[in-house]
């Protein structure tokens, strides 16, 4: 009986945290992503009055950004009164394609969605733009020692900081942060 009991709770364990039918990973958006929007961001700061841009860019002029990194993009004004300026709160920011991420007022782009777009910032009907290239995010799996010498059977991911796995003779284990730890709750503990 308590041989059975075992193999219903690894079973049990298995169709839970695995689910039914093939295992699969696939990357998935942290919860509540936001997406950008037409709207460009307003600028926190003006130039003083009567300064107009003679010339603006933007830098870098063209990016290769990961989903789930970020991207500074710094404008360089040129200005009639003979200063240069580098503040990205002078500029009003935008996306070319809005689900391609979000920009804010400190010209840090985050992708979201792996295409191509383009940063864009607007002064004094100036405009300048920068390509991106967004590609779908790096994963890696690192090796963390587990407290267990069991066979285990299913994983499943909650998050980056949080998994389950369950294994033979009734293991749960659960990654928490940065470590492995053993699980005794009452699933465990019916299936020895």
């Amino acid at each position: 009986m308590k041989q059975r009991s075992i193999w219903i709770g690894a079973v049990a364990a298995s169709l839970l945290l695995g689910g039914c039918g093939k295992l699969t990973t696939m990357a998935v958006p942290e919860p509540n992503v936001s997406y950008g929007s037409n709207q460009p961001t307003i600028p926190k700061r003006h130039l003083a009055p009567g300064v107009n841009v003679l010339e603006m860019t933007l830098s870098p002029a063209e990016a290769k950004v990961s989903v789930g990194q970020s991207a500074r993009f710094t404008p360089t004004l040129k200005l009639s009164n003979g200063q240069t300026v580098y503040d990205p709160l002078l500029v009003a920011w935008s996306l070319g394609d809005p689900l391609a991420g979000t920009i804010d007022d400190q010209g840090i782009f985050n992708p979201t969605q792996p295409r191509s777009t383009v940063v864009r910032c607007e002064l004094q009907g100036k405009i300048a733009e920068a390509k991106v290239v967004i590609t779908p995010a790096v994963y890696s799996w690192q090796q963390v020692p587990s407290p267990t010498q069991n066979d285990l059977f299913a994983a499943r991911m909650i998050s980056r900081n949080d998994a389950w796995v369950a294994g033979a003779n009734g293991t749960v284990l659960r990654y928490f942060g940065s470590q492995w730890q053993p699980y005794y709750g009452q699933m465990a503990q019916d299936a020895t």
